[in-house]
């Protein structure tokens, strides 16, 4: 099948034929374009996020100071000898004479492997001193929690002082 086209019809078919070439090509080309994009933005999110959950050196120092450091429980005499003198170095450092503790061993826990251990204190000291003292008693790997803390003014004759009276109860476990 011979078919004879003049000049023009012939000029007409390669300009059509090269403008459905353009075309299809410019449909590949913006549809990759596209998917590029959209794939540099996944992969910058997903950086963001892998930046975030690392988190720099600064970020995770800070991390540390708020999450308690705890110890696991010991035997009763081993966890109560740590605990003890854990708890005596932080009253002195806060500045606060305290009297012999009392210590109470209480079986209920809502573990039963483990059960409470009371250490109770009364002191005096400055009323700076006991607010270091709460502020520091997180950093003890022995403490649960803090049972019973009262304050009440030292001498009450003398108004210009900053003594203040502390009777503090705090608790630790320790395996059965």
């Amino acid at each position: 099948m011979n078919i004879n086209l003049d000049q023009r019809s012939k000029k007409a078919l390669k300009l059509g034929f090269a403008g459905l070439l353009v075309i299809i090509f410019a449909m590949i080309v913006l549809n990759w374009l596209d998917s590029w994009r959209m794939l540099r933005q996944s992969i910058s999110q997903s950086q963001k996020q892998l930046q975030y959950l690392s988190g720099s050196d600064e970020s995770l120092a800070a991390l540390r100071t708020k999450v308690p450091v705890v110890e696991i429980p010991q035997k009763e005499q081993k966890q109560l000898f740590a605990f003890r003198d854990a708890l005596n170095m932080q009253l002195k450092r806060a500045g606060i004479q305290v009297k012999p503790f009392k210590v109470s061993v209480v079986a209920k826990s809502p573990r039963p492997e483990y059960k409470y251990l009371f250490i109770q204190c009364s002191g005096k000291g400055s009323f700076e001193g006991v607010l270091n003292l709460l502020a520091d008693l997180k950093k003890n790997p022995y403490l649960v929690g803090i049972e019973e803390l009262v304050i009440s003014k030292a001498s009450a004759g003398n108004p210009q002082s900053r003594d203040v009276n502390l009777e503090l109860k705090v608790s630790t476990f320790v395996k059965r």
